[in-house]
């Protein structure tokens, strides 16, 4: 038989934790009608959500880095001939034309059509 919830415990957890209804009447339900032990479930839920979340947005932080790192590694040239004329680091060239993305595709045009080459250059690891 499942225990009846009144509005007064409803709002003891509500008060309590800040959820809403519907997660109060979830975890008072889960509890047996207990407004203590709802409120530990709501409370020891929400710290769980808040770790995974802090897990992957570390996570998510370390990738940012590595990519950093490897657009600041990577280079693009210009070159015509056996002449450079211009090198910048990748993650440069891709901010650039992400902020200015007509700028960037007019400089490649450009680039082909005076015969030029753009390349990626990766430095081996070790370096």
């Amino acid at each position: 038989m499942e225990p009846r919830i009144t509005m007064e415990q409803l709002d003891q957890v509500r008060a309590r934790t800040g959820a809403s209804y519907r997660t109060c009447l979830e975890a008072l339900q889960t509890a047996r009608g207990d407004p203590v032990l709802a409120i530990v479930d709501i409370e020891e839920g929400d710290g769980r959500w808040r770790r995974q979340l802090e897990r992957r947005s570390e996570a998510v932080a370390i990738r940012v880095r590595d990519l950093v790192r490897e657009g600041v590694r990577t280079r693009i040239q210009v070159r015509r001939g056996p002449h450079t004329l211009l090198e910048l680091p990748a993650a440069v060239g891709a901010v650039g034309a992400a902020v200015f993305p007509f700028v960037a595709a007019a400089g490649v045009v450009a680039a082909l059509a005076t015969r030029s080459s753009i390349t990626l250059e990766r430095p081996p690891l070790g370096e």
